[in-house]
């Protein structure tokens, strides 16, 4: 039962949309060099930000990709290519340009230190994107990388480890079901719960996801 319940968390978790108001910032926020958005692709995250909040996500989009077209840093084009993917991913059926986005906001982030649930939010995505253009494989590989990361780090100091190690374990075990395999599935979520029990999570139940 408990495995059956952790399963079912993290599979509603992981496959949560994207909801209205809700934007992926990847700002450095006390650990970074300062670097200040120009004014120009602050104005366009905000309305994008704001179309996004009135449910329009299509001006969202077009917003986010006149940020792209101003050549704006690493950072920012990360942060607009990571929303530009999760809009196209949810509102549109341009799935391999949103797997292209999200691809290149994971690469031009990994020399910053970005607040780590960016990162967790866009692999998952990614591995949506994947899973939608049927490159099973490759969500695979994407999901247990990341799940591996997070499962090195259960016995440190960082809270909210474990809430993402749940996510990305539970979209593993939801691959399985999809694949017909529910013993593998319930083998998933049952190592899952073992390593959440065994005293190294640190911030919370697969609930608090």
């Amino acid at each position: 039962a408990c495995e059956g319940r952790v399963l079912v968390c993290a599979r509603e978790r992981a496959g949560r949309r994207m909801v209205a108001g809700e934007w992926l910032s990847a700002d450095l926020g006390g650990a970074g060099d300062g670097v200040e958005k120009p004014a120009e692709v602050l104005a366009l995250f905000g309305l994008a930000a704001d179309f996004v909040t009135k449910d329009l996500p299509l001006q969202a989009i077009k917003c986010l990709e006149a940020a792209l077209a101003a050549k704006p840093l690493p950072l920012w084009e990360a942060e607009a290519r990571a929303n530009l993917g999760l809009l196209l991913l949810e509102f549109t059926r341009n799935v391999g340009e949103a797997k292209r986005h999200l691809e290149a906001a994971l690469r031009l982030v990994a020399d910053y230190p970005v607040g780590h649930g960016f990162v967790c939010r866009v692999q998952l995505a990614l591995a949506a994107a994947l899973g939608g253009l049927g490159l099973r494989n490759e969500q695979r590989k994407v999901l247990e990388r990341a799940a591996q990361m997070e499962e090195a780090h259960l016995s440190g100091q960082e809270r909210g480890r474990d809430r993402w190690y749940v996510a990305f374990r539970g979209r593993l075990a939801s691959l399985r079901l999809e694949e017909g395999d529910s013993g593998g599935a319930l083998g998933v979520a049952s190592e899952t719960l073992e390593r959440l029990e065994s005293g190294a999570g640190c911030g919370g139940s697969p609930e608090s996801l």
